[in-house]
């Protein structure tokens, strides 16, 4: 298939113009970008007066504050995680190196053992001293002075 110099001339100058419209398009999408990007920051509700497109960035906008949001409180409660766990690492500070961690649950069979053995009244002696109403309430850092103490108590 032949074409001639006048179609060929007819079909350049029709892709000329094809790429000038694209040009212009690109030029006037970025010209819009930062005017979408003003109405995407309204945390407000929109105006009587503007058009319904609109809203549906408002209605955007509320969806990403929400995530925003929940992103927030998760980062929230990771830290708070993160911080417990420093002071949980903290409560075991008080250990000399070679010393084993002495658990709650230790003392708390440490103190049935006693109960059983001198009476719950010596029991609850040793939870008084540390006060506490029960083993729940007695600090980490003084499971060992407790242990301690149920020692002598059973000697």
């Amino acid at each position: 298939m032949k074409l001639s110099k006048i179609t060929l001339t007819l079909i350049a100058s029709g892709l000329r113009s094809f790429a000038e419209a694209v040009e212009n398009m690109a030029e006037e999408a970025e010209t819009l970008t930062p005017k979408v990007a003003d109405e995407s920051e309204k945390t407000e509700q929109p105006n009587k007066e503007e058009s319904s497109g609109s809203t549906d960035i408002v209605e955007e906008t509320e969806a990403q504050k929400k995530s925003r949001i929940r992103k927030e409180r998760r980062l929230a409660k990771k830290k708070k995680d993160a911080e417990e766990a420093a002071a949980e690492k903290e409560d075991d500070s008080f250990l000399e190196e070679g010393d084993e961690a002495i658990s709650k649950d230790d003392v708390k069979a440490a103190l049935v053992a006693l109960a059983k053995a001198e009476g719950n009244a010596a029991a609850k002696e040793i939870l008084t001293k540390y006060k506490a109403a029960n083993i729940s309430k007695v600090k980490a850092s003084d499971y060992a002075a407790v242990m301690a103490d149920i020692e002598e108590a059973m000697e």
